[in-house]
């Protein structure tokens, strides 16, 4: 694994450990149909940290273990910022890193 695709790796890892901090890391799966939603974000079936949890963070992990090619752009925050300030936890450390992948793709691609 190259030096990119290392930072890449440990920004998801921070993210999964920051979701798990705020308490949103959920061990149970949604429905797999939940999960097969074709709406952008899952958003007719899943919360957006669902989302993060049961498709954004699988398919990069994917991603960088099969060495394809990472995403051609990311625009992430916006949605996670309009979603993510609506929880009773204070979840600017996830935000941020939301943002950082969303510069890290976006200066990568």
């Amino acid at each position: 694994m190259d030096r990119v695709s290392h930072q890449l790796a440990d920004l998801l890892l921070a993210i999964e450990a920051q979701m798990r901090q705020l308490q949103l890391w959920e061990s149970r799966r949604p429905e797999q149909q939940a999960l097969e939603s074709l709406m952008p974000f899952c958003h007719d079936t899943l919360r957006f940290e669902q989302w993060l949890q049961w498709v954004f963070l699988p398919r990069m992990k994917q991603v960088l273990e099969s060495g394809q090619d990472f995403p051609a752009s990311s625009d992430i925050y916006p949605l996670a910022e309009l979603r993510l300030q609506q929880l009773p936890q204070h979840s600017e450390p996830l935000l941020q890193l939301i943002r950082q992948f969303d510069d890290f793709i976006n200066r990568t691609a």
